[in-house]
């Protein structure tokens, strides 16, 4: 399979606008949304591989059907529905090797091949803390690590519509529901700074800052297009993300408003912590020389 694109990282860090970017060239198929083969959070794509002892042509077509059907976690599979998806020749290219790396590989093949497309590509196709499953299973890939500042993402976690969802639903657990996701995202952002101080010198993984993206987006797809070995074209600049939980009437696209808006939004002492317990990996993740543009 030709060099598929994986964009990992932290939830609300940009992940659709720059999905949207790499889809908006000629060559790249990015799937529809987050695809969550294996996480450490929840049952996963490996956990119902396991379910279904997928060892033949009957178990692989049963574990195919359940795949193509919204059943696992992940608005990826939801959207696979709507895609004229051939599960007989993906099966049909298994020939004997039933493992869920080439089940993947094949349904990654036909998806692109719907799209007319000669590559594959997904964001948050495995949680950050797995980069090496996707290195094993793909070698040529490209992994593009997209971080953003930590009192961003919590700022945009806590007034997303999820988690406003949740605190409606379970008013006296608000404000313990605030901050459990708030100290998730530290745990979660340090964790992905211990990633990139793993990978960071791999030739075939690149750490892009949100930041960047939305001040510099030129010379920041630029580099990203060179990295990702897809042809730059003025195309990729008009790109779109999802609503930003922290600006409104926006143009969900390079929105430099959404960059400083978390200043507005968090008080002083959610401002102080996060900035305490993630000191540290602010300087590794925000300062670091690969993605600066």
């Amino acid at each position: 399979m030709e060099k598929p694109i994986f964009v990992i990282g932290l939830h609300r860090t940009g992940s659709t606008l720059l999905k949207n970017i790499i889809d908006a060239s000629d060559e790249v198929a990015m799937a529809e949304d987050e695809m969550h083969i294996s996480s450490p959070w929840r049952i996963d794509v490996v956990d119902y591989y396991n379910r279904y002892k997928v060892n033949d042509k009957r178990s692989a077509k049963q574990f195919v059907d359940f795949l193509t059907c919204s059943k696992p976690y992940g608005s990826f599979w939801d959207h696979l529905e709507d895609v004229n998806i051939d599960k007989d020749n993906i099966l049909n290219e298994m020939n004997t090797d039933y493992s869920l790396f080439n089940i993947i590989k094949n349904l990654m093949k036909e998806y692109a091949k719907q799209r007319y497309k000669k590559r594959f590509g997904a964001k948050y196709p495995v949680h950050f803390s797995k980069i090496d499953l996707l290195l094993d299973w793909f070698p040529n890939c490209k992994v593009i690590h997209l971080t953003r500042d930590p009192r961003a993402i919590c700022a945009s976690k806590v007034n997303d519509e999820s988690t406003i969802k949740r605190k409606e639903k379970w008013k006296i657990l608000s404000p313990f529901i605030h901050w459990f996701t708030i100290m998730f995202f530290i745990l979660e952002y340090n964790w992905s700074s211990s990633i990139h101080e793993k990978y960071k010198d791999e030739k075939n993984y690149y750490l892009v800052k949100y930041e960047d993206l939305i001040r510099h987006p030129e010379q920041a797809i630029k580099s990203l297009a060179s990295f990702c070995e897809i042809e730059y074209k003025d195309s990729l600049l008009v790109s779109r993300g999802k609503e930003s939980s922290l600006v409104e009437e926006e143009n969900r696209g390079f929105d430099v408003r959404r960059i400083e808006k978390w200043k507005d939004v968090l008080n002083p002492i959610e401002k102080v912590i996060i900035d305490i317990f993630t000191r540290s990996s602010q300087n590794t993740l925000m300062k670091a020389e690969k993605g600066d543009f």
